[in-house]
């Protein structure tokens, strides 16, 4: 999974090749893991997926449930996954109208919710994203 990181990482041509080869599936089949070593990376390289060559990817990571699975990360055990859960998530927010609207409307603001809880209690590394 890691593999997939280092390529996804800033690089344009590389995230749409990864787009193409239709793994996405399998992506999120790892970030809704209970594995965090599978967790982590997964998480990570749907970050730099997000942060791609235009608004299209993440119209397509939301057509693969993203914006579910970023709010069980949310409320996950450890502050590592949260982190990158929360990275991502102001990835999107940063990003159309339309993916911000989609994250507030998810189950009535429930991620705006939990960020904010997180932000009074958790440790200071989610805070500084």
């Amino acid at each position: 999974m890691w593999a997939l990181v280092y390529i996804s990482h800033e690089d344009e041509e590389r995230i749409s090749r990864i787009l193409e080869m239709n793994i996405l599936n399998k992506i999120m089949e790892c970030v809704n893991s209970d594995y965090e070593k599978l967790k982590i990376p997964a998480l990570r390289t749907i970050g730099n997926l997000i942060n791609g060559p235009d608004d299209e990817t993440i119209d397509i990571m939301i057509d693969h449930g993203i914006i579910e699975t970023l709010a069980n990360s949310l409320q996950y055990k450890t502050m590592h996954v949260r982190k990158e859960a929360a990275w991502i998530i102001s990835n999107i927010l940063a990003g159309k109208k339309t993916h911000v609207e989609q994250v507030f409307e998810y189950k009535d603001g429930e991620i705006f919710k939990t960020l904010f809880v997180l932000i009074k209690i958790d440790d200071k590394k989610v805070n500084l994203i």
